[in-house]
């Protein structure tokens, strides 16, 4: 098609945008040269007219066959074109196109290593999990195989974040992908995640003559065998972090024994801290979902430093838990142990899940440690009639606070 306009170095592809849009209100208006205009390019406009079709006049009108094709120029004239191509190779692996893919790779090598303001990658995006990945449904859902198989043939590298999250995510695939592609180290956890029971052996034994420094490293390689369900490799490492910490071998024997941790922790994903820890949080959770107070206590007073100063999240996250779902005697059985959140007060969202989920009689609880914000939706969450009036002069109209007045007083 022969172009009836010459684009111009100068005009920014903002501006392709705004004449599309002007193009759109003038054809609205009847204006006899976008009408013109309009029908030299689609005949038989559906009307009225959308801006995608407006967008269409005009990228034709400049002689291309489409506005991608107009907006991918326009961006290479401003020196934006990477920014351009970024954008469509994320569409192309959203939509798991791998020509288009390749394509783009073609004419911008520089592709491959793009690293976003966050320092995210195209091959991230292409393995990263917008949430679990346990199950082969979702990581098909949430991740792009082909296109992260092409992007590391191609010559992308595979950077930390890329195999954390998905041992993070339990995107199996993903790392058996980066696995065959010879791109991921043999650390401990990559080992676990993967299952190597040799592997996980042989970096056990390397490492048997370090202080208890390795036993971070253990911890985190034992869940991540656990999210994967490896139970011969936790059992592993489980023997390891005993051999660290005798006093948590005392604990799993008194419990279920070694197998039987293992088993526990195989099926509860969550992670609280260490991996004892791990159980009684999850314990004092179950014990809240049963509603059996009895069993809440007793983990409570045989974990009793669950409610010191270090663990003080914790704490919070049990009353928020407990907020949300109507459990005001577990509420008050903690306070009765006197955690250490009495004295430090750290915010939390307990009065906000508490008015959420329709639990505003778990408020006078809660307000022992937390006061209640003196604001309106707060009184009318609580109803508190004589408080929601205050906000309100004889005529309805809200009052607004005087800013900085400590003792709230009203315009």
């Amino acid at each position: 098609m022969t172009s009836s306009k010459f684009l111009r170095p100068h005009l920014s592809f903002e501006s392709l945008r705004k004449h599309a849009k002007k193009l759109v209100r003038q054809f609205a208006a009847g204006d006899p040269d976008a009408l013109a205009r309009v029908h030299a390019h689609l005949p038989a406009p559906i009307l009225p007219l959308s801006l995608r079709d407006a967008q269409l006049v005009l990228a034709r009108e400049y002689g291309f066959a489409g506005w991608q094709d107009l907006r991918a120029t326009a961006l290479r004239l401003e020196g934006k074109g990477l920014e351009w191509a970024v954008a469509e190779a994320e569409r192309a692996i959203h939509d798991n196109q791998v020509d288009r893919l390749a394509q783009l790779v073609r004419e911008y090598p520089t592709l491959l290593s793009w690293r976003g303001d966050s320092g995210e990658s195209l091959l991230g995006f292409a393995t990263g999990s917008f949430g679990d990945s346990g199950h082969p449904y979702r990581e098909k859902m949430f991740t792009r195989l082909e296109c992260a198989g092409f992007l590391l043939d191609a010559g992308a590298t595979a950077e930390p974040p890329v195999w954390e999250s998905s041992i993070s995510a339990r995107a199996r695939g993903v790392l058996e992908l980066l696995s065959r592609k010879g791109v991921l180290p043999r650390t401990l956890d990559v080992l676990a995640a993967l299952g190597d029971n040799d592997g996980v052996r042989d970096c056990l034994e390397s490492t048997r003559t370090r202080a208890g420094g390795h036993a971070a490293a253990v911890t985190h390689a034992f869940f991540s065998a656990c999210r994967f369900q490896h139970k011969s490799v936790a059992a592993l490492l489980l023997n390891r972090s005993i051999e660290l910490d005798p006093a948590l071998g005392e604990r799993v024997e008194k419990w279920r024994g070694r197998s039987g941790f293992v088993d526990y922790l195989a099926e509860h994903q969550a992670v609280y801290g260490s991996p004892w820890q791990t159980v009684v949080v999850n314990e004092l959770t179950a014990a809240m979902h049963a509603n059996d107070v009895q069993e809440f206590s007793r983990w409570l007073q045989r974990e009793p430093d669950l409610l010191g100063a270090s663990n003080v999240g914790l704490q919070v996250e049990l009353l928020e838990h407990a907020a949300c779902n109507d459990r005001g005697p577990f509420i008050a059985r903690l306070m009765e142990l006197n955690p250490a959140l009495k004295g430090k007060r750290p915010p939390s969202s307990a009065l906000e899940f508490a008015l959420e989920y329709g639990n505003a009689h778990l408020i006078p609880l809660l307000t022992q440690i937390w006061p209640l914000p003196d604001d309106l939706p707060h009184a009318a969450g609580v109803g508190d009639l004589a408080r929601v009036r205050g906000w309100f002069d004889e005529g309805g109209r809200p009052r607004l606070r005087i800013p900085g007045d400590v003792n709230g007083a009203f315009r």
